[in-house]
């Protein structure tokens, strides 16, 4: 998706090949891709934690309990001699 950014940002504004692409961001008020994606799962976030407790996007986000299995595997391994 960078790829198609930056080529679409090259597109909208006359420039150099060479000219960085943080300087492309910049002058063409377009945000990095990181940015939008993260500025959309913020937005998903806020829709979601607005929704009413009976919806099915609610219940889907509830953290379930691990199944038992992982409940039965030690976490604090043995010690050995180089942590010792």
């Amino acid at each position: 998706m960078n790829k198609v950014l930056k080529q679409a940002t090259r597109a909208i504004l006359p420039t150099w090949r060479t000219t960085p692409v943080d300087i492309l961001h910049r002058e063409s008020g377009i945000p990095p891709v990181a940015q939008l994606l993260e500025a959309r799962q913020i937005r998903f976030s806020a829709r979601i934690k607005s929704l009413d407790p009976a919806h099915p996007l609610v219940k889907r986000t509830l953290e379930i309990e691990p199944l038992p299995i992982v409940k039965g595997i030690k976490l604090n391994p043995s010690p050995t001699q180089v942590r010792q």
